[in-house]
């Protein structure tokens, strides 16, 4: 019987270096050159086996490095979307301070016009007042 092992290790994996290891276990019958034939008929078919696995690894990676690209693509633009909100939230906040300060300039303007007619009404009334004297005459 064959039996295939691939075998991947270290940095060799991230390399696409791969080490084929296979070994023939007979039954024990038959002379050895029986058992080096029956392996080198073998030899197509362990070839195409070894092939699907290679190709089949491969894609599952290139599945896996497509994640990782869409996950990390998806976590720059949550940044993206995050730095237009903290932006918006900055441009939403100065317009309220904006609107702010221009509301207590309208108001300090409008207590000092109050202050000054209030100021004009007491001195018109203290004008208008007559003086008992003007009355005796």
């Amino acid at each position: 019987m064959l039996s295939l092992s691939v075998v991947v290790r270290g940095r060799k994996a991230l390399q696409g270096t791969r080490t084929l290891m296979w070994t023939w276990t007979g039954n024990g019958r038959g002379r050895g050159s029986s058992r080096q034939e029956g392996i080198t008929q073998q030899m197509p078919r362990l070839e195409a086996a070894c092939a699907r696995l290679m190709d089949w690894e491969e894609r599952l990676m290139f599945r896996w490095a497509e994640r990782l690209r869409f996950g990390l693509g998806f976590i720059e633009e949550l940044g993206r979307i995050w730095v237009n909100v903290v932006t918006a939230a900055t441009s939403v906040v100065a317009a309220a301070l904006a609107v702010a300060v221009a509301a207590l300039a309208v108001a300090a303007v409008a207590i000092t016009v109050e202050k000054s007619q209030s100021t004009r009404r007491r001195r018109r009334s203290r004008q208008n007042k007559v003086s008992p004297k003007m009355v005796k005459l």
